[in-house]
């Protein structure tokens, strides 16, 4: 899913995507970030290793490694429709953004 959107989305590890988060953060007088993922382990990462700073939507992710909840039919499609809409509305209403390549986030970016 992510690869096929852009193969930028796999250049960084986590570790460098703290880097670049927490960089942003401490440039503009941010306190904390608001992370939106597909990836359990990304967000498991994120909230461990940023603490209190990072803050997540808990929306339902798939079971199966590597697959795009919007992917997944054994997901109910209610409740993936109202998990990215929930944090689309969360995402428009931050300070700043730093993001992958995403429609999600491409889609923030040019309506919000």
């Amino acid at each position: 899913d992510k690869l096929s959107e852009s193969k930028l989305n796999f250049m960084l590890r986590y570790p460098e995507m703290l880097m670049i988060i927490r960089q942003h953060m401490a440039n503009h007088g941010y306190d904390g970030f608001l992370l939106c993922s597909d990836d359990r382990k990304l967000k498991s990462y994120m909230q461990s290793a940023a603490g209190d700073v990072c803050v997540t939507y808990d929306a339902k992710l798939s079971k199966l490694e590597g697959m795009p909840p919007h992917m997944d039919t054994t997901l109910d499609g209610y409740t993936k429709a109202e998990d990215v809409l929930i944090e689309v509305l969360c995402m428009a209403s931050c300070s700043g953004f730093v993001s992958t390549l995403s429609n999600v986030a491409n889609a923030v970016l040019f309506f919000a």
